[in-house]
Order: structure tokens, then sequence, then C-alpha cells
């Protein structure tokens, strides 16, 4: 489980929750090429956008 991970480990979050189920139209390698982004937007002005893929989170999806 991710989340309990993510507590563990610097600059980590976990997001969810979200199931997706494996077919023929959806594989391993579709979930490392997707790309996520954040936006946090604070009350003073702040703004922090930035984007990446799940590919080059430092753990391999197929083991979490």
């Amino acid at each position: 489980m991710l989340l309990g991970r993510a507590k563990d480990n610097n600059a980590s979050a976990a997001l969810g929750p979200m199931i997706r189920l494996f077919d023929a139209g959806f594989t391993l390698e579709d979930v490392r090429r997707a790309e996520l982004s954040l936006t946090i937007t604070g009350r003073n002005g702040f703004e922090l956008a930035a984007s990446g893929t799940v590919g080059a989170i430092s753990r391999d999806p197929r083991h979490q």
C-alpha cells in the first residue's frame, strides 16, 4: 500500500483513491506513461504548478 510508504518518505505523497483495471487496451506501460499534473494555489496569491510521468517515480508501479 503506497499510503503507508508515503508517510515514511520525505517529499512523498499518496494520491487517490483510484482503481483502474488492466485489460488488452490498458497495460502497465500505459500507467508508466501517464502524466500527472498538480497545481497548488495559496490564499496569498502563491501558486506552484508541476507535472511529470508516473514512470519518473523512483518506485516502479509494478511493485506497489
